[in-house]
């Protein structure tokens, strides 16, 4: 149930979705899980009740096991359509592209987390939209604003505008003396071009308002953790405006 929440926010038809791998992947791998086991899949949790409610009923009678067995078919037929459905495919939906990973909201809501220094994750930077295009830069800035008002606690969302203009600034001297990710996209695209792409960043992020506050309402209804902690987090691990501004 945990796991539909993080994607729960009054849709409840396949159709809505789509897609959703996209910007949430490992929500999709513990989806697929979570899927396999429904299913009933060996070696998983699913498994050993259903094959001895279906061995039970064989031994009873073995024509309601047989069609007993024809229901489980179907079922795995419909869920692995539906996983399908969700999680693959073009995103149809735009507020979908938006969609946090299980990071940030699970930890608002109260998840832990462990360290597994052993393992090795593979990230292909910018694969789909190239580090510097126009693309990137729109969906940076208007998912920027949407992951804000959706997720931050209250003190941290009013003053988040205060930030953004202190990180504009800094972005527009990077475009300037060419360093930094705005210097190198002004490198090979115009300042007018830049600021295009924020103008039209920021209006579909203000198209998108009513959906994200609808989704704001979900995630602060599911927070655990107080404003303290949260502020907390961006004490421990924060940046400075210079260096998220000029960095490559």
């Amino acid at each position: 149930m945990r796991l539909s929440g993080q994607v729960y926010d009054g849709e409840q038809e396949i159709a809505d979705f789509g897609g959703v791998a996209k910007p949430m992947p490992v929500f999709a791998a513990c989806f697929g899980i979570v899927t396999m086991s429904s299913i009933g899949l060996p070696l998983l949790n699913g498994f050993v009740g259903e094959f001895l409610i279906l061995l039970g009923a064989f031994l009873v009678n073995p024509l309601v096991a047989a069609l007993a067995t024809s229901g489980v078919v179907l079922a795995a037929v419909y869920m692995l359509w539906m996983y399908r459905r969700v999680m693959f495919g073009p995103v149809e939906v735009a507020e979908n592209r938006s969609l946090i990973d299980l990071g940030l909201r699970a930890r608002l809501a109260g998840w832990g987390c462990r360290s597994v220094p052993s393992a090795v994750v593979f990230h292909k930077y910018s694969a789909a939209s190239a580090a510097y295009s126009p693309l990137k830069a729109f969906l940076v800035e208007r998912n920027r604003a949407w992951v804000a008002l959706k997720c931050l606690p209250a003190p941290l969302l009013l003053a988040s505008p205060v930030f953004t203009a202190l990180r504009l600034a800094a972005q527009a001297w990077g475009v300037v003396s060419r360093r930094g990710a705005a210097g190198r996209f002004a490198s090979t695209h115009s300042a007018a071009e830049l600021l295009l792409v924020l103008v039209r960043a920021y209006a579909a992020a203000l198209r998108g308002l009513p959906g994200a506050w609808r989704k704001r309402r979900a995630v602060q209804h599911r927070r655990r953790v107080s404003t303290w902690e949260a502020i907390g987090w961006l004490r421990r691990h924060r940046m400075s405006v210079r260096e998220v501004a000029l960095k490559d």
